[in-house]
């Protein structure tokens, strides 16, 4: 049985907080000194050092953006991975950005679990969506593309 400190707990309490809304939740799975990067070239991509710096730089500017009426993340969420304290998971959301586009997303997210607690945060996004929904950036919004969505269940039933 898993105690409520080893890996997978810890990140499967984030999914949870995540999936609820609960933004104390959230910001307390993470270490004061987490290393957080966002893989990509947008302007919520990036290294960063410490909790505040990933709060300030990402998730601040994420949340900001959208309607928080209808964003909801961790809509579906699954762990494949655990090796020790190092956890794989891939997760999806759906919302809706201030300036009425969609962010619908998926997410590939590796997480390193040291004291109860994310220590390290590395995250893939689809850039295109950021761009598009949080910042109008005129690029090929995912609307506009010739196939159907994927979803977190045809990548993990595989």
């Amino acid at each position: 049985m898993s105690n409520s400190n080893d890996a997978r707990s810890v990140v499967e309490r984030w999914y949870t907080a995540l999936a609820a809304g609960d933004v104390d939740g959230v910001v307390a799975g993470f270490h004061p000194d987490v290393v957080a990067s966002v893989v990509g070239s947008t302007p919520v991509s990036g290294r960063f050092i410490g909790r505040d710096a990933f709060l300030a730089g990402t998730l601040g500017v994420v949340f900001e953006a959208l309607d928080p009426q209808r964003a909801r993340f961790a809509k579906d969420w699954s762990i494949f991975a655990v090796d020790g304290q190092r956890v794989v998971g891939l997760m999806s959301g759906d919302a809706v950005a201030r300036n009425g586009h969609p962010y619908n997303s998926i997410y590939c997210q590796l997480f390193t679990i040291g004291c109860g607690q994310i220590v390290e945060y590395l995250e893939f996004v689809d850039t295109v969506v950021v761009e598009a929904a949080l910042f109008d950036n005129p690029l090929v919004r995912p609307s506009e593309l010739q196939r159907e969505p994927m979803s977190i269940t045809d990548l993990v039933s595989r």
